[in-house]
């Protein structure tokens, strides 16, 4: 039996007066990197890889630096400097570690990692980024897959401006309100724009999104995979095409729920129009039970909670526990059980 059966609910209102983007110039920037001991910014794909012999990031000596992990206790001896030979050591569940080298063509590179341990196996994701700043915004680049190249168009992340949360790398970017068809070198240290000539519209995420928590990531991608924007800030421009949720974060407090894109129908973004959906709460169930006798069985994995738009919440742990379930005699009004998982 399954119940609660959400409703796309998109809205397109036309937008009187919305102008042309204005002539802008091509754009380049130098990029510098920063590692990040506490790591803070949101991915829409954080990636941990698996250890397995090195942390696979080329260098001018080899294609990884060498990590091996200690058999009689929990610890990862690494090679920080690339020179084949373990110089430092990961104690415990948790590490961070900067490695350091030359790339191919002699010049001096850097990459931050932090690890985690599940067992006595280690894994590792990228704890750096590649910084400048183009058109007034300030531009971040991620390795979001960790393997040390950073212009891997929806693979990789990109934080503009102040935003917290990042979306996948796009070849089309908005800075300032204008539009720009963006170039990565492969090493993120060089970055190039030249102006958008395509049609646009406006995406707005914000303005019909309901919820008791407060929205930090949108993350939109479009069908063709090549451009993708973070929409926590209201209204902004956009090509024009069809789009779907990518991954999106509520938080309240110490609570996080994640969005992924479910039922939720593609977003049209039309020329000179101003698109926006609602969608967030109230969010509904759907989920299968059995029952034998008293008994009635709900498995965790068959539960799916969705919002207005068919949007579906995942990683979900309302007040730190799960929903409360109450089961009720229908003919005599009578609550019969009620649980939670893991109670």
């Amino acid at each position: 039996m399954r119940i609660a059966k959400a409703t796309a609910l998109g809205s397109l209102a036309l937008t009187a007066g919305l102008a042309a983007q204005e002539a802008a110039t091509d754009l380049a920037a130098d990029m510098s990197y920063k590692a990040a001991k506490k790591w803070s910014i949101i991915l829409p794909e954080e990636t941990w890889s698996e250890v397995d012999g090195g942390i696979k990031v080329a260098h001018q000596n080899g294609d990884s630096f060498s990590a091996y992990e200690d058999g009689l206790a929990l610890a990862l001896n690494v090679d920080t400097n690339g020179d084949g030979k373990p110089d430092k050591t990961v104690k415990g569940a948790k590490g961070y570690l900067v490695l350091k080298g030359k790339d191919a063509d002699g010049n001096s590179m850097s990459y931050a990692v932090r690890f985690k341990a599940k067992g006595k196996k280690y894994s590792y994701a990228s704890s750096g980024m590649m910084r400048g700043r183009l058109n007034g915004e300030t531009i971040m680049l991620i390795d979001q897959n960790n393997n040390g190249v950073y212009n891997e168009v929806g693979v990789d992340a990109m934080v503009v401006g102040k935003a917290k949360s990042a979306h996948y790398l796009s070849k089309i970017v908005n800075l300032k309100g204008d539009l720009f068809e963006l170039t990565v070198s492969a090493d993120g240290k060089k970055i190039e724009a030249t102006p958008f000539a395509g049609e646009s519209g406006v995406l707005n995420l914000k303005k019909d999104f309901k919820s008791k928590g407060k929205l930090t990531a949108a993350v939109v991608k479009s069908s063709d995979g090549n451009s993708s924007f973070n929409l926590v800030g209201g209204d902004l421009r956009v090509p024009q095409g069809s789009y779907t949720l990518a991954f999106g974060l509520v938080e309240k407090a110490n609570e996080t729920v994640k969005i992924k894109n479910g039922k939720m129908a593609a977003i049209e973004v039309n020329p000179s129009r101003t698109t926006q959906v609602a969608w967030g709460g109230p969010l509904m169930a759907d989920f299968a039970f059995t029952r034998k006798g008293e008994a009635v069985n709900i498995q965790p994995n068959a539960l799916h909670y969705y919002g207005k738009a068919g949007e579906e919440y995942h990683d979900f742990l309302p007040q730190g526990a799960s929903p409360k379930f109450l089961v009720y005699d229908e003919r005599k009004k009578k609550l019969l059980k009620s649980g939670r998982f893991g109670t």
